[in-house]
């Protein structure tokens, strides 16, 4: 996983090893909203590979809809269960005090 951006739209690219290429990326209009989905996705990494497969029978919009989908759902999971804020960030982990 990299987070790119630059001067370019933020956004989440996948890579196999030390592979340069991106074999799925995702990007977002604001650099909140790429930190947004970072706090979610940093803890799917066991997953990558399952990414990786749907791929061989899906297309890129279809990952990006179902990771969104499944990010939003944990989302209001944790909302529910009070166990996250509200706010842009709703993952984000919590600053010591």
């Amino acid at each position: 996983m990299r987070n790119a951006g630059g001067k370019e739209r933020p956004r989440v690219e996948l890579r196999r090893g030390i592979s340069t290429d991106a074999f799925w990326s995702i990007r977002f209009g604001e650099v909140w909203e790429r930190d947004r989905f970072l706090d979610w996705f940093k803890w799917q990494h066991h997953r990558l590979d399952e990414f990786a497969a749907y791929l061989n029978t899906n297309d890129p919009t279809s990952l990006r809809s179902l990771l969104l989908r499944e990010m939003i759902e944990t989302e209001q999971l944790a909302r529910r269960n009070k166990l996250t804020t509200s706010g842009r960030r709703p993952a984000q982990p919590s600053q010591p005090v």
